[in-house]
């Protein structure tokens, strides 16, 4: 057992590795494409043999393998921020990068392209990525090092997740493939994994759902709403009975789901103004990984302000 672990760990800190090295978006992309199947593997793995003594190692495996590309981008862009290399490099840098993506998209859309061409491109993109690896080389000899050594990333303890929780507070962090879902349930003062497994995938459940939104299909949404609570909230609710707001870290499909427009109970009446929906009970926000929801709760505003970053807020509107 011991073993296996080692060599999940080992494998995931080889991927991290590969992840630092590629500077092309796609690639990384594709890499983390790859390495799902292992992810689920782990977490599969570690639940059967004892959830409850690996549910620190469990939860790790779900945060890595979810939303690393944006952390690790929000990572190095704060150690921009910190590290105080001028503007000049900065933009040396997000040129090089941005030229390299450029015609590496464009190789991934030459379907029909003759070899001169094709050729050209790829030496480009050699051209661009020995430049880029000079421009490495020349940055550690200033700050510009610890913005490369600051793209890595830990997943927080569960502990220290509890501890930035309030009291009212329940955060759900979701982990869906195929026909098997995870629900991490964390409050204050607990810790819970619930899995769920499903003859077939929700995918069309929620896609029916969400087309009935969209369709302003009344009787079908209800029993939808309905359906899709029963799947993914009432098995934890008693969880998060006595809590009034949850944080949600969808997974996948369940990105398209809006949560405030579940029915918590079974509902058939058209005309009735007091539908139960979920937002009714509970103040509901989201975030994309709870390392990024640990990283915006925990993050240093002094460092922020030292650089008269004063302000760090973000807001969408109409919505």
């Amino acid at each position: 057992l011991d073993a296996s672990i080692k060599t999940f760990d080992l494998a995931i800190k080889i991927s991290d590795l590969l992840r630092l090295e590629y500077q092309n978006e796609q690639s990384q992309l594709i890499l983390n494409s790859k390495t799902q199947h292992f992810y689920h593997l782990a977490i599969e793995y570690l639940f059967h043999i004892n959830y409850i003594q690996y549910q620190e190692k469990i939860f790790e495996y779900c945060e890595r393998s979810k939303n690393y590309n944006l952390l690790t981008r929000l990572l190095e862009q704060r150690a921009r921020l910190l590290s105080g290399v001028s503007k000049d490099i900065i933009e040396k840098e997000n040129d090089l990068q941005a030229l390299i993506e450029h015609y590496h998209l464009k190789l991934l859309q030459a379907e029909n392209m003759d070899s001169i061409s094709l050729t050209e491109y790829k030496e480009k993109i050699f051209d661009l990525a020995n430049r880029y690896e000079d421009f490495k080389s020349e940055s550690k000899r200033n700050n510009m090092g610890m913005i490369f050594k600051k793209r890595e990333f830990n997943t927080p303890f569960i502990g220290d997740i509890k501890k930035e929780l309030k009291s009212n507070q329940a955060l759900l962090n979701y982990y869906y493939k195929d026909t098997v879902l995870y629900v991490f349930v964390i409050t204050k003062d607990t810790f819970h994994i619930h899995k769920r497994a499903y003859l077939e995938p929700l995918d069309n459940d929620i896609l029916e759902f969400i087309r009935s939104i969209n369709l302003i299909q009344i009787r079908k949404y209800y029993n939808m709403a309905y359906f899709i609570f029963t799947e993914l909230i009432e098995p934890i609710f008693k969880h998060i009975v006595n809590k009034n707001e949850i944080i949600i870290i969808p997974h996948g499909i369940l990105h398209f789901i809006p949560f405030e427009a579940l029915i918590s109970k079974p509902f058939d009446n058209t005309y009735s103004s007091k539908i139960p929906f979920l937002i009714n009970d509970y103040s509901i926000k989201y975030h994309y990984s709870t390392s990024l929801w640990h990283t915006s709760i925990t993050k240093n505003q002094n460092d922020y302000n030292e650089n008269k970053y004063e302000y760090d807020f973000i807001g969408f509107a109409p919505v």
